[in-house]
């Protein structure tokens, strides 16, 4: 894997969860509000753990999935705490399940306390 695609990779997730903090700041959410910041969060984890693995790549780790990319990237010192982003596994994986308000805005929360901050401090560490 060659640094340019690696450098292309992390600027594509900085501009997502630029993205995504940007819709975080709204107050009132509509519905169709709520549904695009689980959009921009399902695409900041996708390209978070893609970013991973093609860094873990380029340093000849096979890396599969995300639970392996996170491994890789606490082992190699680019998160600090695994814990919110295994949880995040299992959030995005119901974020493209939920079909209830409730079940939306849970996740949302989530995102605005815990994600949003991860995907930050991955950004400032994902172009090395």
């Amino acid at each position: 894997m060659n640094a340019k695609k690696i450098k292309q990779s992390a600027e594509n997730l900085e501009k997502s969860v630029c993205n995504l903090r940007t819709a975080l700041k709204q107050d009132t959410l509509s519905d169709l509000e709520l549904s695009g910041i689980l959009k921009y969060f399902e695409l900041c984890y996708e390209l978070s753990w893609k970013t991973l693995k093609k860094r873990g790549e380029a340093l000849g780790r096979r890396i599969a999935s995300p639970r392996e990319a996170f491994q890789y990237a606490l082992e190699a010192g680019i998160i600090t705490n695994e814990s919110p982003w295994i949880d995040m596994i299992e959030d995005r994986n119901l974020s493209v399940h939920v079909y209830d308000r409730d079940g939306a805005e849970q996740i949302y929360k989530k995102i605005k306390a815990r994600y949003l901050a991860e995907f930050e401090k991955l950004v400032l560490h994902a172009p090395e």
